[in-house]
């Protein structure tokens, strides 16, 4: 109240200065160009210049209101898009929850359109942001249209929904290349998945969900070299250490299985060798590999080498596993197998897969009673389906049809897998063959 009070107190100091000047001596101006002449006092002149000015600034803002009415026309225009755009992809979420893909499809579709013209009629100094949302709008809706279409069986619509992503925002590979991904492998489209991932490899060689992914698309297509040289990025990446070296073993495990196969056109032993000397070393001891990479050479005709890489392990550390795929390779001296194995039993007497083994080794030789003797050994041990039935038919063929029967009926019990296919004697035929 008191500055109220000070301020009209000053403006009646002023005004009353102002009526005095102008009541003592008004001032003459003179203003004269060509023909023409404005003659008035000074203070009425200051008063005209005064509202000059103020038609002036008047006049720019009528100008700026009839010009300018256009941004602000687009800019509502856009405003009123982009909320358009927002109910359309909400409604299009809501349609997928209830597993209604064609409205979904159609809402997000309407989403992307009015979003993308949202963005040609935005303006003012805001257009850049403007354009860039949505843009980015328009990309995530055509992306879920595609995964409306997929899941509606259009896969040619979901292409092409993908194909308006990346041409909307050609920066855009990324998103677009995972989403068009994750849709080939939920289809089932292994190889042109492969040929997706390989590409967003290229691109962001280290990132967790493409290195995944990529992992999927290898198994599915087999492509076992391609999965081990995944195997250092896998561990690059937030992947538990136990999965990626569970991972890398099926991986050499499937491998090795395959490698030297006669189709290769190359020489099967070698190439199985030179396979296993590329298998970490960290890897070499596993048990599991080691059956492997023997069982291939023995299939490879090198029974021998299988042998002595199977004895070479054993040697230094006693493995179950590993002694029975000793007695099951069928190539090279199973004479000078069924000699080690006797070594073996010194230290490891009565040891029942130590006895399988042997039993096997003496049939392959041709000595049936000895390995009559160490298939009855080994049952006294523990009685395995694979004995009882290897037992049970060497049984029948030695002429001893009722024990061969009831042992083969317990191998049945015991759920035993079919018995090895291994030398057997004629019907009724020696313990021992003729030398």
């Amino acid at each position: 109240m008191t500055r109220r009070v000070v301020g009209l107190f000053l403006l009646a100091v002023v005004a009353g200065s102002f009526g005095t000047l102008i009541a003592r001596d008004p001032g003459y101006l003179l203003l004269v160009w060509s023909d023409f002449s404005f003659e008035t006092s000074f203070w009425f002149a200051g008063v005209l210049l005064l509202l000059a000015l103020l038609l002036l600034r008047g006049g720019m803002l009528l100008f700026e209101f009839l010009f300018g009415s256009r941004s602000g026309v687009l800019a509502w225009t856009s405003g009123r898009r982009q909320r358009r755009s927002r109910r359309l992809a909400l409604s299009g979420q809501l349609a997928r929850a209830r597993g209604d893909f064609a409205a979904a499809r159609r809402a997000f579709e309407g989403s992307a359109a009015s979003a993308r013209t949202a963005s040609t009629r935005s303006a003012g100094k805001w257009r850049r942001t403007t354009d860039r949302e949505a843009a980015n709008v328009a990309l995530l809706n055509e992306i879920e249209a595609a995964r409306a279409a997929q899941a509606l069986g259009d896969l040619e619509g979901r292409d092409e929904h993908l194909r308006a992503a990346l041409e909307g925002d050609p920066k855009a590979t990324l998103p677009v290349g995972i989403a068009q991904a994750e849709l080939q492998l939920d289809a089932g489209q292994w190889e042109p998945a492969l040929a997706t991932l390989l590409e967003l490899r290229r691109e962001v060689p280290r990132n967790a969900h493409v290195l995944r992914m990529l992992r999927r698309a290898l198994e599915e297509v087999g492509d076992l070299q391609g999965l081990l040289g995944l195997i250092l990025d896998l561990r690059r990446t937030r992947l538990p250490e136990d999965e990626v070296a569970r991972l890398e073993r099926e991986a050499w495990i499937a491998y090795l299985a395959g490698v030297g196969s006669p189709d290769e056109g190359s020489d099967g032993p070698a190439a199985v060798k030179a396979a296993w000397e590329a298998v970490p070393k960290a890897l070499r001891s596993d048990a599991g590999l080691l059956a492997v990479v023997a069982l291939r050479l023995d299939a490879v005709g090198d029974g021998d080498g299988a042998a002595a890489l199977l004895k070479a392990a054993v040697d230094k550390e006693w493995n179950v596993q590993l002694v029975e795929v000793y007695g099951r390779i069928t190539g090279g001296d199973a004479a000078k197998r069924g000699k080690q194995a006797a070594r073996w039993a010194k230290a490891h007497a009565g040891d029942p897969m130590l006895e399988l083994t042997r039993a096997r080794l003496a049939l392959r030789t041709g000595r049936f009673g000895e390995a009559r003797a160490h298939y009855a050994s080994s049952l006294s041990q523990r009685e395995t389906p694979e004995a009882c039935a290897e037992l049970g038919r060497l049984e029948t063929r030695l002429g001893d049809a009722e024990r061969g029967a009831e042992l083969l009926e317990r191998a049945l019990a015991l759920r035993a897998a079919p018995p090895l296919e291994l030398p057997l004697p004629a019907p009724g035929g020696a313990l021992e063959r003729a030398s």
